[in-house]
């Protein structure tokens, strides 16, 4: 019963602004639910069906928009725990900044800046604190969405999959119905030559009469039914590592987490093999220990191979994770349209193509920070310049970055006011 029909059964009578259905039209209706139960068709498919079955199998216009929606979802999960991560460790560092810059300032100021200063930092400390209980927590129900959104994809795939095959089954279905059909047609001559044959002319005897082979029709239905459990069987005896430690999906968000919460010390991300404890389904909960696989190649050159230049917006190959400026890749792949190509790489023997290719959010983040740190160091630059232009009298006695400590005074001032807002903005 379609969902139509339910609304319309379970319509209230008397609802305000709602008419009752007229006597005909509810005759209508309990007619209409009143479907005789499914009998599985009892010949073949003809040409016309199979070849409407065929463009079916083959349209994915109806289920474009809903895998859109997927990688949408799989492009934000990945963002959002990356942001509130990042929010959580760069409280953590304020915080910490904070103290060291107590400790070196230690007792030599005022009572009454040192009250401020204090009750600056407990608040600071709650908002650390606060962030340290929730993000492990965020972070977790993002990964299972992660995972649950892989899944619905991997769904959507085996669906069209399995239609392809009930495509092609049905037309070996065909097949096979027509060779029966002839060879019981072949029989039945023979019958026929074997009665012409007797001198009494009487008829054949009983036992002469071979009965026709049957012909076994599945019908479309049951075969698209079969492939699809067959399909989510197989999908459901995989590993936890095989479903989405070998997905490019599930690598890019385990990328951009890991990146969020160690990005700044260095601390390398571990091997797929090592992010499900025992490959039984249950994630490993410490992460921190034995991690002495690293995902090979996770140092990759900023630089674009094809252009040479520092990359503004990386695209990586599903294929052969391979990373590109995305002008430089969409010309080099625009001269060899509709086919796929080898990729420029250097050493890399496998076919790409234009649709291989995605931003790639963590690669991104990577020439972000190497960007910010290149800025930092001119600071810095210019700091020593201007200190060696000025008087020997005139120096500090401790080497400061004074532009760096002058940001740093600019974001403890406004520590106050984010952490006022720290539930929303979490």
């Amino acid at each position: 019963m379609s969902s139509r029909r339910t609304l319309l059964s379970n319509t209230p009578r008397g609802r305000p602004g709602s008419a009752a259905p007229s006597w005909p039209q509810q005759q209508h209706q309990e007619r209409e639910t009143q479907l005789p139960a499914y009998e599985p068709p009892s010949c073949p498919l003809d040409a016309q069906a199979r070849r409407a079955l065929s463009e079916l199998s083959t349209n994915a216009a109806e289920t474009r928009k809903y895998g859109e929606q997927l990688a949408r979802s799989l492009k934000l999960l990945g963002e959002s725990v990356a942001e509130v991560n990042d929010r959580h460790a760069d409280r953590r560092g304020r915080l910490q900044a904070r103290r060291e810059r107590e400790r070196g300032q230690g007792s030599g100021q005022d009572g009454e800046n040192h009250a401020d200063r204090t009750e600056a930092d407990r608040a600071l400390e709650a908002a650390v604190d606060d962030l340290s209980r929730r993000v492990p927590t965020l972070t977790k129900r993002s990964e299972e969405a992660v995972r649950d959104v892989i899944d619905w994809g991997v769904e959507l795939q085996d669906g069209r999959q399995a239609l392809a095959d009930a495509a092609a089954q049905t037309t070996e279905e065909s097949k096979r119905a027509e060779e029966v059909a002839q060879s019981n047609e072949a029989r039945r001559q023979q019958a026929a030559a074997r009665r012409e044959a007797l001198d009494d002319g009487d008829g054949p005897d009983e036992d002469d009469e071979d009965e026709d082979e049957p012909v076994e029709v599945a019908g479309p239905r049951r075969l698209l039914r079969q492939n699809r459990d067959r399909l989510a069987a197989d999908y459901q005896a995989k590993t936890m590592h095989q479903r989405y430690g070998l997905n490019n999906d599930y690598i890019q968000f385990k990328r951009l987490w890991h990146d969020a919460v160690h990005g700044q010390d260095g601390k390398p991300l571990p091997d797929a093999s090592r992010w499900f404890g025992g490959g039984d389904g249950e994630e490993d909960a410490d992460e921190d220990e034995d991690e002495d696989l690293i995902v090979a190649g996770e140092k990759k050159d900023l630089k674009c191979p094809l252009s040479l230049v520092m990359m503004t917006e990386p695209y990586t190959s599903a294929r052969c994770n391979h990373t590109f400026e995305k002008t430089a890749i969409m010309e080099f792949l625009s001269n060899k349209p509709g086919r796929r190509v080898q990729c420029p790489q250097t050493g890399c023997s496998q076919e790409v193509s234009v649709k291989d290719f995605t931003l790639d959010q963590y690669m991104l983040r990577k020439i972000k920070r190497a960007q910010e740190d290149e800025d930092q160091d001119n600071d810095d630059d210019d700091d020593d310049d201007a200190m060696n232009r000025t008087d020997i009298s005139m120096r500090p006695t401790s080497q400061r970055n004074v532009k760096r400590e002058r940001r740093r005074d600019e974001e403890i001032e406004n520590d106050d006011e984010e952490d006022e807002d720290m539930d929303d903005e979490v």
